[in-house]
């Protein structure tokens, strides 16, 4: 076995963006330049814990401390996406790299580390499997996709390269908008929404056909449309459009699997909170939103 050591600390070290590029699990939301993004729009720490070897790098994890009244103190990689988790190039590096995290986890006096994975991890940790990522594999051209539907058709500056956004607009009035990230085949869309006063327009429909149809010309190979909940309202959306469900693994060391964290809207602690939110005045909303947002992993 090949002598390793893992580290800790909250600058990126040399290498690691090379490294995240090329493992084939590795995605956009590893890269280095997360961390400093979300320093600066919402004051939480990263941390970047590596294990190495001679040859170099033999696995990373990234980990951002969220820390609020509201939702404790925890440890996500990576909060706010569907992505992130480990990296190792075998399951020692693996069960390092956790190691690791749980020794940051009492330091910090955090409550829990969530790890977002795609792929399970070793240890037999406790594990979250409630939501699902809907992929869609894109044909070569936009006409063939059409055909198959039968019934219904400041990261700007961190990622200028991976970012995207598609607009619908009634007349001059912008009504929708779908904000997507790219990386190597796949195009991801973390935000859309429209304006409700319009929904009798459908402009929802017609803001995902525009950003399969930009996908598809642009020549990636997979939509991916976020995670949702199975049999929800979002997930039957997701899947009208062909997208095929695929299962996550939220992973939980040093918890025990009867204490695993919900900050869904479901959790009786935050329904009274649900209920109030939609009654505050919108000035009120919208000097509240962001400080909110920035600490709901």
């Amino acid at each position: 076995m090949t002598a390793s050591s893992v580290s800790y600390q909250q600058e990126p070290p040399d290498g690691w963006d090379e490294y995240v590029t090329s493992h084939p699990q590795g995605s956009v939301y590893h890269a280095s330049r997360w961390g400093a993004l979300i320093q600066n729009s919402f004051n939480h720490k990263t941390f970047f814990l590596t294990v190495m070897t001679q040859k170099g790098f033999s696995g990373v994890l990234p980990l951002v401390f969220m820390k609020s009244k509201m939702f404790g103190k925890n440890l996500v990689s990576m909060p706010y996406f569907n992505y992130g988790g480990l990296l190792a190039d075998e399951n020692s590096a693996a069960e390092q790299l956790i190691a690791a995290a749980l020794i940051l986890k009492k330091e910090l006096r955090a409550d829990y580390i969530e790890l977002r994975q795609t792929s399970l991890v070793p240890g037999g940790w406790p594990t979250k499997s409630h939501k699902v990522i809907m992929l869609l594999p894109l044909p070569p051209d936009p006409d063939t996709l059409w055909q198959s539907f039968k019934t219904k058709h400041a990261i700007l500056d961190k990622f200028p390269e991976n970012s995207h956004i598609v607009v619908v607009r009634n007349g001059n009035q912008s009504i929708a908008a779908g904000f997507l990230i790219s990386h190597r085949n796949k195009m991801e869309v973390p935000w859309a929404s429209s304006l409700r006063r319009f929904n009798h327009l459908s402009p929802n429909m017609l803001l995902y056909w525009n950003m399969l149809k930009y996908s598809i010309t642009q020549g990636f190979q997979t939509f991916d449309f976020g995670r949702s909940t199975r049999d929800s309202g979002t997930f039957s959306f997701k899947e009208q459009w062909g997208a095929i469900p695929h299962e996550t693994f939220w992973v939980y060391p040093g918890k025990d699997a009867s204490q695993l964290p919900d900050h869904s809207p479901q959790n009786p602690r935050y329904k009274w909170a649900t209920r109030v939110w939609t009654r505050l005045p919108l000035f009120v909303a919208n000097r509240c939103g962001p400080w909110i947002v920035g600490n709901i992993p």
